[in-house]
């Protein structure tokens, strides 16, 4: 992620999207309570990791980001004994196979050039008929200034060749919305 896209992420604009439209947006479509453990996956500096927290409060929440830099920030902003912070490679999770109850990867895979190794790390580390949502940005369709300017976008996607990209995962979708960007619910099968 580049230094102007850090500014935003990181800042009460971002926070004030995601209380308005980004996480929010995920959440309202969960309406049965998430116990168990759940992995984040791009946490960044812990803005959603702490509606996840406050959504879902009796899980146990491992957060994790690339940037090691950011994960020192979010560790430094929790206050919740539930949430863990860790660097870790989307790409190379360092979990054992079946950790994990659900996955909530927020604006995460289209920084990430091999987003289809990451969603087979989360497949592989997702128990079974462990749930997956995602809000992404399909950046190949929607988003031509992010990929002009380069904004840290090394994952060009349509939101269809994402969704085959789950399936061959082995994933099961139960549910998808568009409009700006893309939200996407689906199951380890």
């Amino acid at each position: 992620m580049g230094v102007l896209e850090k500014l935003v992420v990181n800042s009460n604009l971002d926070y004030l999207f995601h209380k308005y439209f980004g996480i929010s947006k995920l959440l309202k479509n969960i309406s049965t309570p998430l116990n168990g453990s759940i992995l984040e996956v791009g946490a960044g500096v812990g803005i959603t990791t702490n509606f996840l927290a406050n959504k879902f409060p009796n899980s146990s929440i491992t957060a994790v980001d690339y940037d090691e830099k950011q994960v020192e920030i979010a560790k430094q902003k929790n206050l919740n004994p539930n949430v863990k912070f860790q660097q870790a490679d989307g790409t190379n999770l360092p979990f054992t196979e079946r950790s994990f109850d659900f996955c909530f990867a927020i604006l995460v895979f289209h920084h990430i050039s091999n987003f289809p190794k990451a969603i087979s790390e989360i497949y592989r580390v997702l128990k079974p008929n462990g749930k997956f949502y995602i809000y992404d940005i399909p950046a190949k369709t929607w988003n031509p200034l992010h990929r002009w300017i380069k904004l840290g976008t090394p994952g060009i996607f349509s939101k269809g060749e994402f969704i085959k990209l789950l399936e061959q995962a082995g994933f099961k979708i139960l549910n998808v919305e568009s409009k700006l960007g893309f939200v996407i619910e689906c199951y380890k099968i």
